[in-house]
């Protein structure tokens, strides 16, 4: 497997996990201390961190991908920001219909994680996530 193929993979995985936190975190009715204003920015999860390195121009160098990684990640946090207030005030339904199967905080993630399928196929020719 390629380096970009793996990075780009891991990734994928890291923010699959956290979707599955937020999931947890709504089911409980609890959320578990997350600051909506740190949940909200883009740049402080693992898979942010990493779409923010220095280093990701070697993985992902389109400006133009890059930006569009960048859009639907910011999203991705402005819903989970809106799925914490959601939980915070005791509107556990709601956050729940963000996390369906046609809920903005799915449509958003599934578009980054789409985005990012493209980029591997793209680089193999063949899909590693």
């Amino acid at each position: 497997m390629q380096a970009k193929t793996r990075e780009i993979s891991e990734a994928a995985a890291v923010h699959k996990a956290w979707e599955a936190s937020l999931r947890t975190a709504i089911e409980s009715g609890r959320t578990g201390g997350l600051d909506v204003n740190e949940v909200s920015r883009d740049d402080k999860c693992a898979f942010g961190k990493w779409l923010h390195s220095e280093g990701i121009v070697s993985i992902i160098s389109s400006s133009e991908v890059l930006e569009h990684l960048h859009s639907l990640h910011q999203e991705f946090h402005r819903n989970i920001g809106h799925i914490i207030n959601l939980i915070a005030s005791g509107k556990r339904d709601e956050a729940m219909q963000m996390m369906d199967e046609t809920g903005a905080c799915t449509l958003s993630s599934r578009s980054l994680l789409d985005a990012l399928e493209n980029i591997a196929i793209s680089d193999n020719n063949h899909t590693l996530i």
